[in-house]
């Protein structure tokens, strides 16, 4: 099983001493100095100086973000014309500023809309009535096509006999037929189908002489539309962004003024996000985190894991832990400020707050 090997606090004397030397005489004298007394750093004592040490555990990464992307294509969509209707599209004609940029850093583009035809209808919105084959008309079933009927009348022979009697050699009477051409087809055998018209055809029943239907797949419309999301165009950002997990109204500044020290201070290393856990934490600290590092632990686990899956900024290893100090200053002049100590007490880095 691993050992860790905990790290410890500095010396409170050796933080306020250290932050004695680093800062610049002038400054201090303008807080520190008493009257009629000459000024020397010398003469600031610790114990005049620090009113309240408090011991916390603080939580900190770094993530990089992305340089300005252009509008490059990444994802391609399809879409009907209802659905591209739906869809909030995006144009650039500047870069957007990360920091404000409210919504998604992939993004439908609305010059990417290209417009294909569809497969079922081949882009014309319609298919063809399969039984006039988009004619409109068919063969009229009455007159088979022909356009004309025989006619009933003379059973299409087109001629009608009468029976007239004849007396032959004046006495023998006989009856003959007298033939004539049939008055209702004047002879032609066949009328003009009734039906169709005459013309052999008919309206189709199947689509009512509409010749074709529209295509239920693109809805009549033709096509479907292509699309696709890409980055937003960003302006340039700084390429760090610091995250300290300590105390929410100093985190920002502290976290920031330590991402300039970082390589100077001391802390713990993880580098699975998942060590994030009370046992091995504890393991790490060599005491278990009290109520407010679990919370503070949880909110950097869950903010680095969030940060692995982002376009924008994405999260980079190792996870610090530190052990930090606030140190309540009041100085002769009743200047109060705090002092932070962020690291071990083999390297360690001292930042105030609320001096200048």
């Amino acid at each position: 099983m691993k050992r860790y090997m905990p790290i410890k606090s500095p010396n409170t004397d050796d933080v306020f001493n250290k932050w004695i030397d680093k800062t610049p005489a002038k400054k201090l004298e303008k807080r520190f100095a008493i009257k009629n007394v000459p000024f020397q750093k010398t003469n600031i004592a610790v114990a005049d100086s620090v009113k309240n040490v408090q011991k916390f555990t603080a939580f900190y990464f770094q993530s990089e973000k992305k340089q300005g992307k252009s509008t490059v294509a990444e994802e391609g969509k399809k879409t009907d014309i209802k659905g591209i209707s739906k869809v909030q599209f995006y144009e650039f004609t500047k870069e957007m500023d990360s920091d404000t940029w409210k919504d998604k850093s992939k993004v439908p583009l609305y010059e990417s809309i290209q417009p294909t035809d569809c497969d079922k209808c081949k882009g014309t919105g319609y298919i063809n009535c399969k039984k006039c084959k988009g004619a409109k008309l068919v063969t009229c079933n009455q007159c088979k096509g022909q356009a004309t009927v025989k006619c009933k009348d003379c059973d299409g022979t087109g001629s009608k006999s009468v029976d007239v009697s004849v007396l032959k050699d004046g006495k023998d009477k006989t009856k003959s037929k007298v033939k004539y051409n049939c008055p209702t087809c004047f002879g032609s055998a066949k009328l003009e189908c009734k039906t169709c018209g005459g013309t052999g055809k008919v309206p189709c029943p199947e689509c009512k002489a509409n010749a074709r239907y529209k295509c239920d797949k693109c809805h009549g419309v033709g096509h479907f539309y292509d699309y696709s999301l890409g980055f937003v165009p960003f302006k340039q950002t700084g390429a760090i962004v610091p995250h300290l997990y300590f105390r929410a109204d100093v985190e920002k500044e502290i976290g920031y003024r330590l991402s300039n020290v970082l390589d100077q201070v001391e802390g713990i290393q993880i580098r699975d996000f998942k060590k994030l856990n009370e046992p091995d934490v504890t393991a790490q600290l060599g005491y278990p985190p009290d109520a407010n590092a679990k919370k503070l632990m949880q909110a950097t686990k869950k903010d680095f894991e969030n940060l692995l899956k982002g376009d924008i900024e994405k999260a980079v290893y190792p996870i610090y832990i530190f052990p930090v100090q606030e140190l309540d200053i009041v100085t002769p002049q009743n200047k109060k400020f705090k002092l932070f100590s962020i690291g071990s007490d083999v390297n360690y880095t001292v930042i105030d707050v609320g001096f200048d």
